[in-house]
């Protein structure tokens, strides 16, 4: 963002470290985005299996799997005790716990005062154990099982003999001589990515090698494929970035071990103007910042992740920006992005309302660095600067897309630069010179995050939570809540006329006018 820092108004002082992040793309963790599989009311139907094909329990989780095997007729007289045939004995559910049915302390206190501990019990351990689905997901990109099973069905033998052909150290080996792959670690991996709907799991049918063995009963009589989440993680065969760039990048060591030092963070990280201050990621990494960790010659495969992961962000949220506004109610109208760098924003929004006159513009020293094969088509590129009113062309709508970041500016900056907005607007006039028609209502468009107001968090808003704390791990500032981004608009003279939610959570679009705008049309 350092290039679109303006002449006029200086920088704020606090450095951001938010190294990668530094351009606006907002981190995308896998974490989160497995939150809302994995709390299903805090119920442990959320554990268990989504995807059966063939008819098996879903609402019941066994706690206990000791069946003797003395009648069982279709295995011998040395089968091994508590062995489970998964076809000839029969799936009884033997507990039911779902939190929607545990009481609260109000309701133990008015039943005698049954203990509420052994109540909580059930929904405390699984949030816990959240980060099992984590690092299970993050095993399986890293092992590349999204790729090995595509879009066929294995069972975990015919994927371990897979996973042990590609293994750099049993290249040139003999079979026997082959490092084994582990099979029932495989298993419950397998099996746990099944209860985050990664994959899914069926009973084997007669002929697809279902056999019956003491050490692999259920690796031998179940199979797996991917779910379309699943699919998404493949590795891309083209230029296309791959979904499972959010996992290398964000359960790495580097962030992932980050989390650890957040305790001592808060207790003794207040001082933050003090130099030997440091960010839990700089407490996990040897006292080295995300700017310095994140390069070529150092750590260039995290570098590698990390500039995928930015790349898909940037291309969800320019989606999100193209169709989340309703950009056909400003037809033969004029658009001009601010700070909108080598105008390719701009680009996209005019291939989708291609009456728009849009106009990019930035610093001269950014424009000037644009090469020619470089320019945008049916955008104008202009030099401005956003604190110099006259600088912005007339038009109808102003796009500020990730320039009034707090980590960029102070609130009182930020106020200045929404106000030489409004004054651009507010000159435009209400008579459009291309149309001799009234204009519809002039919009400033900034695309943003925007976190849950107090008492407003729900589950389709609490990833932004989740994704604001972890900016927190390589010291960038916190995200804006809804009130404050009317404050701001308050502040500078305009009205919030609404908020977009595009299901990006890094990108919300914040539309706010000038609360003199006399022009009718479109609200």
């Amino acid at each position: 963002m350092a290039k679109h820092q303006t002449e006029k108004l200086p920088r704020r002082e606090k450095v951001c470290n938010g190294g990668i992040f530094r351009n606006g793309f907002v981190a995308f963790g896998i974490a989160i985005s497995l939150f809302p599989y994995a709390t299903d009311a805090f119920s442990f139907q959320g554990l268990i299996n989504q995807n059966y094909k063939n008819a098996l329990p879903r609402a019941h989780l066994r706690w206990s799997v000791l069946y003797s095997t003395k009648d069982n007729a279709s295995l011998n007289a040395t089968s091994i005790p508590y062995f489970v045939n998964p076809r000839d004995t029969p799936i009884e559910p033997t507990v039911s716990i779902s939190m929607s049915t545990i009481e609260t302390p109000r309701d133990i206190q008015a039943n005698n005062g049954e203990n509420v501990k052994d109540s909580m019990f059930p929904g405390i351990l699984k949030l816990a154990s959240m980060h099992c689905a984590s690092q299970a997901l993050s095993t399986a990109v890293r092992m590349k099982i999204p790729d090995f099973l595509g879009e066929k069905t294995m069972s975990v033998e015919e994927l371990a003999r897979l996973i042990e052909n590609a293994n750099p150290s049993n290249k040139g080996l003999d079979k026997e001589e082959r490092l084994p792959c582990h099979r029932d670690a495989l298993l419950r991996i397998l099996r746990l990515l099944v209860t985050i709907d990664v994959v899914r799991e069926e009973l084997a049918e007669e002929g697809q090698g279902f056999q019956i063995s003491p050490s692999m009963s259920m690796g031998s009589s179940f199979r797996f494929s991917l779910t379309p989440l699943g699919l998404n993680l493949r590795t891309s065969p083209t230029n296309e970035v791959s979904m499972s760039s959010s996992i290398l990048h964000w359960m790495e060591e580097p962030l992932w071990n980050s989390w650890l030092e957040v305790p001592d963070y808060i207790r003794e990280g207040g001082f933050e103007d003090k130099e030997d201050t440091l960010l839990p990621f700089e407490r996990a990494n040897g006292a080295v910042s995300s700017d310095d960790y994140y390069n070529q010659d150092d750590h260039p495969e995290s570098l590698k992740h990390a500039n995928d992961f930015v790349r898909l962000i940037h291309e969800h949220e320019l989606k999100a920006v193209v169709e989340g506004f309703d950009w056909s109610h400003y037809k033969n109208q004029r658009l001009v992005d601010v700070a909108g760098n080598n105008g390719k924003l701009a680009e996209a929004i005019a291939e989708s309302e291609p009456s728009l006159d849009c106009t990019c513009l930035d610093l001269p020293s950014v424009i000037g660095s644009i090469l020619p094969e470089q320019q945008p088509k049916n955008v104008k590129l202009v030099s401005g600067n956003v604190l110099s009113p006259d600088t912005i062309p007339d038009c109808e709508v102003i796009l500020l897309k990730h320039f009034c970041d707090r980590c960029m500016w102070f609130d009182d900056q930020t106020v200045e630069i929404l106000r030489s907005c409004k004054t651009a607007l507010q000159r435009s006039g209400q008579i459009n010179p291309r149309t001799d028609e009234l204009q519809p209502r002039r919009k400033l468009v900034i695309a943003d995050a925007v976190l849950p107001d107090c008492g407003n968090i729900n589950e389709q808003n609490e990833l932004s939570l989740y994704m604001d704390t972890m900016y927190m791990l390589v010291g960038r500032e916190r995200q804006r809540t809804r009130s404050e981004w009317k404050a701001l608009g308050e502040a500078a003279g305009l009205r919030l006329s609404g908020i977009i939610e595009t299901g990006v959570p890094s990108c919300s679009l914040i539309v706010l006018e000038p609360k003199d705008d006399l022009s009718s049309a479109f609200q």
